[in-house]
């Protein structure tokens, strides 16, 4: 079987042989650990700076910073260094920039740093005095004490609250005392068991008591409850209620 035509040349040529590689600059690459935070006003903010070599690189490297201060200064890659610097007080975005030189080599990191706004917050202890705070502030907290099952009724109260954080509520017939202890449950199942242990003890004459009972509130705003008020009459329910709730209203920028 032939391979190829007896008409066919096999021709070689022998050339210079070319070494072909590739090229890696010698030089340091800089970074830091975050480039964006969202810090309190006037804190101190701790950053991570990160000089790497590339290829050979094996020079000095001088750090400055434009604001605050970083140790070490300068140092032979790979060397990390800690940056420290104070948030300004007004909320807002502030940039900062770390710049690492070798010679005429230079490196730039910048970093971003989102300063919260100030936090206002209002906190009552009587239901009566939500009709004077704010409408743009939401619920944080809400608390009732020493409070009458037989009074509260928690349907009414339902869009304030996501769940119940912690609760004790003790019940009493007769003679008989029974304390029930919670923590982080849903509404409908805390209801379905205070209606049971008051079922089994005797609905008509037991007396269930919430000696202490946190909610994980929904954020529900001021304005927003005073609309319930209308609807569900919940000053006048809870008027007598040794109660504790917290608004806040942050300024934080967008």
């Amino acid at each position: 079987m032939k391979v190829m035509p007896d008409n066919y040349r096999l021709v070689f040529k022998i050339g210079a042989v070319k070494k072909i590689s590739n090229c890696v600059k010698n030089t340091f690459e800089l970074s830091v650990d975050h480039e964006d935070l969202v810090v309190d006003p006037g804190s101190l903010v701790k950053i991570n700076v990160h000089v790497r070599p590339v290829g050979d690189f094996n020079d000095n490297v001088a750090l400055s910073v434009n604001e605050g201060s970083i140790n070490p200064r300068e140092g032979k890659p790979f060397f990390e260094a800690a940056w420290e610097l104070t948030a300004p007080k007004d909320p807002g975005d502030y940039e900062y920039h770390v710049k690492g030189a070798s010679g005429d080599l230079i490196r730039d990191a910048k970093v971003i740093i989102r300063v919260k706004g100030a936090v206002e917050s209002l906190c009552i202890d009587n239901i009566s005095e939500l009709m004077n705070a704010p409408d743009d502030y939401k619920l944080t907290e809400f608390e009732l004490r020493d409070v009458d099952f037989d009074l509260l009724q928690l349907t009414r109260i339902r869009p304030l609250i996501k769940s119940i954080n912690e609760a004790r509520i003790k019940f009493t017939s007769g003679g008989t005392t029974v304390t029930l202890n919670v923590s982080n449950i849903d509404v409908d199942t805390f209801d379905q068991m205070i209606k049971y242990i008051r079922n089994s003890l005797g609905h008509v004459n037991t007396q269930a008591i919430a000696e202490n009972a946190k909610f994980n509130v929904s954020g529900i705003s001021v304005s927003r409850i005073k609309e319930m008020n209308k609807e569900r009459n919940l000053v006048e329910m809870m008027k007598d209620f040794p109660i504790h709730m917290c608004f806040n209203k942050s300024n934080a920028p967008n």
